[in-house]
């Protein structure tokens, strides 16, 4: 798995099948890792490394896991769920290309990096001497050091607010959305009893100027991904405009999946979907394929 995050990020299709033998010989680890073409490279990593992290701390040691995101999706088994015809060659996409180079430039850059840090710890050494003084508490003599803003991975927040949701959001604007999390005595997130897994989710956010029109764009929307997924395409994208509605869509399959089941993945994850009604957003996540 730590493998094909690495590797994933870097194929032209973002998508990656491997292979690994237990030590004991006896067992085969299967593993996919896939993410959405409309992402960089860069979030791609990014978000395999969260997956990848969510994996080890939830899936392990059980011989079945999968973790899930927006832009993502890893998967590991030790029951077969692709051919081993369909693996990846992943050799290629962990090196670093031609090694010698990458260690005169890294020579390089790290000579000139250690001569700016010891100018840098001098300077700052300098400074602090000069202003210590200032910094020091008039009545009490204490030194007062200010901390920094406090950082806490996504999956600890996502789990603080319940996935993201109404009940924890106070407000939005052009920037994003606003939560508010609980604080335990430490400052530390208060986790929450447990997170609830859904693979189908409707967002409630605002209503429509006409669910007739709004629905008549989703349905075209959704009749053109399973026109695209049905002529053998592993990735679709669609946007529907129609009398100030507009409905935007992403539908994906893992490569591995026949055309076949692909679609029949897709259809039931419209099927799934159509609860929501005419809500802004839905969104499905299956092994084979993912819908939003």
């Amino acid at each position: 798995m730590s493998d094909l995050r690495t590797a994933a990020s870097r194929t032209s299709n973002y998508y990656a099948a491997s292979t690994r033998r237990v030590p004991d010989g006896n067992h085969t680890v299967y593993a996919i890792a896939q993410c959405n073409l409309n992402i960089s490279q860069s979030v791609c990593q990014g978000c395999l490394n969260s997956r990848y992290s969510s994996i080890l701390d939830s899936c392990l040691p059980g011989t079945t896991g999968r973790s899930i995101d927006n832009g993502c999706f890893m998967r590991y088994s030790s029951t077969p769920f692709f051919g081993l015809n369909q693996t990846t060659d992943i050799t290629p996409f962990l090196g670093d290309g031609d090694s010698s180079k990458r260690y005169i430039i890294g020579g390089v850059v790290g000579g000139v990096c250690f001569l700016l840090l010891v100018l840098a710890l001098t300077l700052w050494r300098f400074r602090s001497k000069s202003t210590s003084s200032r910094l020091q508490d008039k009545s009490t003599g204490s030194t007062e050091l200010l901390q920094g803003p406090a950082k806490y991975s996504y999956d600890d927040i996502k789990i603080a607010t319940s996935s993201f949701s109404d009940e924890h959001k106070l407000g939005g604007g052009v920037f994003g959305e606003v939560y508010k999390v609980p604080k335990d005595e430490h400052g530390e997130l208060e986790r929450l009893d447990k997170l609830v897994n859904t693979y189908e989710r409707c967002i409630y956010d605002y209503a429509h100027v006409s669910p007739r029109y709004f629905l008549s764009n989703l349905n075209s929307t959704l009749s053109s991904f399973h026109e695209q997924l049905t002529n053998g395409s592993r990735y679709a994208v669609a946007r529907t405009l129609l009398n100030g509605e507009s409905v935007w869509g992403l539908a994906s399959c893992r490569a591995h999946v026949s055309n076949a089941n692909c679609v029949a993945c897709y259809d039931y994850a419209v099927a799934q979907l159509r609860v929501c009604g005419t809500v802004n957003g839905g969104r499905a996540f299956y092994d084979d394929c993912d819908v939003r």
